[in-house]
């Protein structure tokens, strides 16, 4: 997965010297009316894979069927009432409000509609990758995630190799790749579980619990969305378009972490669901704990040799670095941290189905970080204090999750997260910035000193991970985790 993060970093440098400054422009201006509404796929899938998990620890086939069908009904419908709004509003707004050349507006409305019904697909494919999650087969997980992020990269690479216009091209194969990706879930669920099928006999209180619970669990989607877009709209208003560049370029770093922390988050979320729903609490605290554990290892083996070589990276991935950029990625790193640690949580309080006050409380904390920069800004603020805000906000925001979990969940210890997890990796991350900011200093600017600082703090985060931050029952369950990974077939 840390091999697709990187191919995920490397397209864009290859869609922007293919499609030309321009043209990619362009490209994520009309993707972007579209990407507008994509956490609905993520608000969907959870709520689906937290209700599939419980019932196949319930042990309820008919119970597992009749969500299933609700799943498949709801998505054709939101896909149905999308496609009325996409269709008319998009279009419009696309032809009307977007500044974009009139020799690309013909071109721009047909990678409209290719990124629309590209979405549209992932929409439909929620029930299908929600059963596969659920069912714990992450090995069919990696595998078909390896082989989405490889054939978009094959066709950014291909891009001007085809007489065919080239963004159209690229969403053309960006179409192509999540049709292809859909029908190997829906062959996949289909072959191996029978319980997956259409059935009339739902119920309204079926519909009703699924579409409740991924209401409140779409604030905390829209919040994330707000923070970002509100952040770029102040970065505009106050410090002009460059910093945008910059925050655009931040948000890459932050989008390729989430991406890899969420794999962390995929291979425990449904075992945590499912020991909640059985009442094995102490299998719970214990995934629990591993859970945080493993994140905050892949993030530091990745985060510390980059915010010590940032700026190499930065000239290496990019042609033209604004000077901010080090700076503003380091921070989104620090950020990804603090907001990739909350996930362990949240899936607890999903499994208890009480998610109506914790999104109330969270969320209003993280929407404070509009009107707080913008109350910094107006009295002289810099333009990177946006970020210490969000950070800020985000610590503050895991201390309230803390405690709304003890008050829903009491099994669960704050005193044993702080001392045998959170003080335990803030010496770990402490120590591996120092010795690996020293061997920085000691080997120079070469290619070779860039191997062996991060030869050096691979070692010693695994090292100290293994030794001070994990037991040996965590370490043995990891193993048992990376080994499922690696066989598509496993749990079939």
């Amino acid at each position: 997965m840390l091999l697709l993060t990187l191919i995920n970093l490397l397209s864009v440098r290859v869609l922007l010297k293919g499609l030309g400054t321009e043209d990619y422009g362009i490209y994520n201006a009309v993707a972007g009316l579209v990407c507008t509404a994509t956490f609905i796929v993520t608000v969907l899938a959870d709520g689906m894979q937290r209700f599939y998990s419980i019932s196949l620890a319930e042990k309820d086939k008919q119970k597992t069927q009749r969500l299933f069908s609700a799943s498949i009904y709801i998505v054709l419908a939101l896909a149905l009432l999308l496609t009325l709004v996409f269709e008319s509003f998009g279009t419009w707004f696309l032809n009307t409000f977007l500044t974009i050349p009139a020799n690309r507006l013909p071109a721009s409305n047909i990678v409209f509609q290719l990124s629309f019904f590209s979405f549209i697909i992932q929409i439909i494919q929620i029930p299908f990758m929600a059963t596969v999650f659920a069912n714990e087969k992450m090995g069919w997980y990696a595998l078909f995630s390896t082989f989405e992020c490889l054939l978009r990269f094959t066709f950014a690479l291909l891009i001007g190799c085809v007489a065919m216009d080239n963004m159209v091209f690229y969403a053309t194969g960006y179409f192509i790749t999540s049709l292809l990706v859909f029908s190997l879930y829906l062959s996949v669920v289909l072959k191996n579980h029978p319980e997956c099928r259409l059935t009339k006999h739902i119920g309204k209180d079926t519909y009703k619990s699924m579409l409740s619970f991924s209401g409140w669990t779409a604030l905390g989607a829209t919040a994330n969305m707000g923070l970002f877009q509100g952040s770029t709209l102040l970065l505009n208003i106050f410090f002009g378009p460059v910093l945008n560049v910059v925050f655009a370029i931040a948000l890459q770093v932050y989008n390729a972490f989430t991406s890899l922390c969420n794999n962390i988050v995929t291979a425990f979320k449904p075992a945590m669901i499912k020991s909640y729903a059985s009442g094995d609490y102490n299998y719970l605290q214990t995934l629990f704990m591993i859970g945080n554990k493993a994140i905050f290892a892949l993030v530091a083996l990745v985060a510390v040799p980059l915010c010590i070589e940032m700026p190499w990276v930065l000239s290496v991935w990019l042609d033209d670095v604004p000077q901010e950029t080090p700076l503003f990625c380091r921070l989104m790193m620090l950020l990804v941290l603090c907001l990739s640690l909350n996930s362990p949580i949240t899936i607890i309080v999903q499994a208890t189905g009480k998610v109506k006050h914790y999104h109330l409380f969270v969320d209003s904390i993280m929407l404070m970080c509009v009107p707080v920069s913008l109350f910094v800004f107006l009295f002289g603020g810099r333009s990177h204090y946006i970020m210490f805000t969000m950070i800020l906000l985000s610590v503050l925001a895991h201390i309230t999750r803390l405690f709304y979990l003890k008050r829903i969940f009491p099994p669960i210890s704050i005193t044993h997260y702080v001392h045998r997890f959170l003080l335990r990796a803030a010496v770990v991350i402490g120590i591996a910035f120092i010795v690996t900011g020293l061997v920085h200093r000691m080997t120079g600017d070469t290619l070779f000193g860039k191997s062996i600082v991060v030869v050096c703090s691979t070692a010693v985060i695994s090292l100290l991970t293994l030794s001070l931050i994990l037991d040996s029952q965590e370490r043995g369950y990891i193993i048992q985790m990376v080994k499922s990974f690696k066989s598509p077939t496993h749990g079939i």
